[in-house]
């Protein structure tokens, strides 16, 4: 339903998109509720992500709090996920995040 978002596996048909070159881009579609493999993209809403970026959302929406302090995410895969839950919010929601925003707008990324 979209309300934990498949980062690794393609939200349709659940196969594995992993994939270590983070050049590699995955389409991630809000609607549909994650990544969505080439097979799969039947959506125009999707967004090409790295798929660096889909694997440390993952990491992080499986991690504990304690375990996300001990590590340090790179400040443009940050800027890249913060994006991805603006859109995902977006489309669940029906509105956007207004913290997002002033983020977004005060020069913190």
């Amino acid at each position: 339903s979209g309300f934990r978002p498949s980062l690794n596996r393609c939200v349709m048909c659940g196969r594995p998109l992993a994939s270590d070159d983070s050049r590699v881009q995955i389409a991630f579609s809000p609607a549909e509720g994650g990544a969505v493999c080439r097979d799969c993209l039947m959506f125009s809403d999707t967004v090409q992500v790295g798929s660096d970026v889909l694997s440390w959302a993952h990491w992080l929406m499986m991690s504990t709090f304690d375990e996300i302090a001990q590590r340090e995410v790179p400040r443009h895969i940050s800027f890249e996920i913060l994006h991805l839950c603006q859109a995902w919010v977006r489309e669940h929601v029906g509105s956007k995040l207004k913290s997002l925003e002033f983020l977004f707008t005060c020069g913190l990324f």
